[in-house]
């Protein structure tokens, strides 16, 4: 189950303190490091010993928390119990759940886990995880609105070709292959155009002049199959601008967009 795997690795990770750090950026745009200290289960004042199926993962317990200390009022995600008459929940099911006074819990991060550690992976880390996956077994959650409960929605992945990852509540299949490519082909494209515009295809007739009509034909009849599907979303999520010598014309646009491999 993806919930103990991450809460597995969380538990290596951890310092003496219960602590692991995210490199993030503060409100002014310096990079910081943050120090992240979430829940523990097994020190929460509800825990509690219990023999038993978990309500959400359904696997053996000896510990867990009654159903109502665990989620609020607003859960929604009752459908996902593997265990729906059970009362309790597992450690590693809370893990995924609670949330501290200073608002830190999973699901308000991206996360990368395997046997032998819990990433936060910031936006720019994420893509090279996603480029580079870690030693399986392994799962990556991407928290677009950080408000969703995801982990335990989530794959465990033996493969680094061909992975799950979930993109907020939708999974979605990764192979690495075509993400790279489409990914390189995105990453040349946000020199001369915006996010929005990728994602959407309304252009800026401006920018398309400027960037160069042919050029600008090349990268659209890639991209556009995926238009509209998740594959993009997260493609999007992680892509970052990069410019080399190749952004300084037109000509050289159009060189870059003919020499990419046909992605469908």
């Amino acid at each position: 189950m993806p919930t103990h795997l991450i809460y597995s690795a969380w538990k290596k990770t951890k310092d003496e303190n219960g602590v692991i750090w995210q490199n993030t950026k503060d409100g002014k745009g310096n990079e910081i490091i943050r120090n992240i200290k979430f829940v523990d289960p097994m020190q929460h004042k509800d825990m509690e010993e219990h023999t038993g199926a978990c309500f959400l993962c359904g696997k053996q317990m000896t510990h867990g928390m009654k159903l109502k200390k665990v989620f609020s009022n607003v859960f929604t995600d009752w459908n996902q119990a593997k265990n729906p008459s059970g009362t309790h929940v597992c450690p590693a099911c809370c893990f995924s759940i609670l949330t501290t006074k200073e608002r830190y819990g999973l699901r308000t991060f991206s996360n990368v886990a395997n046997e032998e550690h819990l990433w936060l992976p910031n936006r720019v880390e994420m893509r090279e995880f996603l480029l580079r996956p870690p030693d399986p077994p392994f799962v990556v959650n991407l928290a677009v609105s950080q408000k969703k409960h995801i982990a335990f929605k989530g794959e465990v992945n033996y493969s680094r070709d061909i992975f799950t990852v979930m993109y907020e509540e939708m999974p979605v299949l990764i192979v690495l292959k075509k993400f790279k490519k489409l990914l390189t082909i995105v990453e040349h494209f946000l020199y001369g155009f915006t996010k929005t515009e990728i994602t959407t295809g309304e252009y800026s007739q401006k920018r398309i002049l400027d960037f160069g009509i042919d050029a600008w034909e090349a990268f659209e009849e890639q991209v556009k199959p995926y238009r509209g599907t998740p594959f993009l979303d997260v493609v999007m999520f992680v892509a970052q601008r990069i410019e080399n010598e190749e952004h300084s014309c037109n000509e050289g646009n159009l060189r870059f967009a003919q020499k990419r491999a046909p992605l469908v």
